[in-house]
């Protein structure tokens, strides 16, 4: 089970099998951490009493947040990837070009360039000391909302 504070009160909450702690990438080790379940030495620092110890919590942390800027292109007589990839005469080009010649859009990966980065010129974690970057960038000759959903008509 589990013990919540609501409202001032503080309540405990039994399960039948397990407690499943999900609050992503970043959040689950920061609870089980503030719970007491982490690396003993480092929780003792920052004053909360270790439970558990498991060192790796909180540990080598990546999340997968996503902007992505879309371009609409506006030139007369320029056919863009998502126009070529949606239409039937596109896709026909495209196959044949790839069968004929072995390039063309079927010839190369989504990503077209790919980056890392630091989100500031000061590392501000210990774990960026190290020269680890933290952002990665992604440019590609197509555009839709999210993977598993068609791509934009233009």
């Amino acid at each position: 089970g589990i013990n919540v504070h609501v409202g001032g009160e503080s309540k405990r909450i039994e399960a039948e099998n397990e407690v499943i702690l999900s609050a992503g990438s970043i959040g689950s080790p920061q609870i089980l951490m503030l719970s007491g379940i982490g690396h003993a030495e480092e929780l003792r620092k920052i004053g909360v009493l270790p439970k558990i110890s498991l060192p790796g919590v909180g540990k080598n942390l990546h999340d997968h947040l996503q902007i992505r800027a879309v371009y609409k292109l506006n030139a007369p007589g320029v056919w863009t990837l998502n126009q070529a990839a949606g239409s039937l005469l596109g896709q026909a080009k495209m196959a044949a070009e790839y069968a004929m010649m072995r390039t063309g859009p079927l010839s190369m990966a989504p990503s077209q360039v790919g980056m890392f980065a630091f989100s500031s010129p000061t590392p501000s974690r210990k774990s960026d000391v190290g020269g680890t970057p933290n952002i990665q960038y992604h440019v590609q000759p197509l555009s839709l909302n999210r993977f598993g959903e068609p791509l934009h008509d233009f």
